[in-house]
């Protein structure tokens, strides 16, 4: 069986994952060095990207019927077992934000996937 790969999707992943470097290089430095109040998103801007990543990503390799709300679901509890992880490491704080922020991210990225992944 020929592998394939849906470009689309892996196109978005890339993109997703670029735009989560980038934000999280540019626009978290220049909140930090001009003391703005930016209601902790340049904190948990890869949680808000990379849940659209991860799902592109096993979409664009998948080679078998995709489950969407499965899928998603997978990505979620991967984002907030890495926040639950600062529990066990010394001196690790749980950022609630990041793992509210990545159920959010879920939620969109679900609603938009799941009419056009077949």
């Amino acid at each position: 069986m020929k592998k394939t790969i849906r470009w689309k999707y892996m196109f978005f992943a890339i993109t997703f994952f670029a735009l989560g470097i980038v934000l999280s290089y540019t626009y978290r430095k220049y909140i930090y060095e001009n003391g703005l109040f930016d209601i902790q998103l340049s904190d948990v801007i890869r949680n808000l990207v990379i849940i659209p990543s991860i799902s592109c990503y096993y979409i664009a390799f998948s080679q078998k019927p995709i489950n969407v709300k499965k899928m998603v679901s997978g990505a979620v509890l991967a984002m907030i077992g890495v926040e639950l992880f600062a529990l066990i490491v010394p001196h690790g704080v749980i950022d609630w934000y990041a793992i509210i922020v990545a159920i959010i991210s879920g939620v969109i990225t679900y609603l938009v996937l799941r009419k056009k992944v077949q």
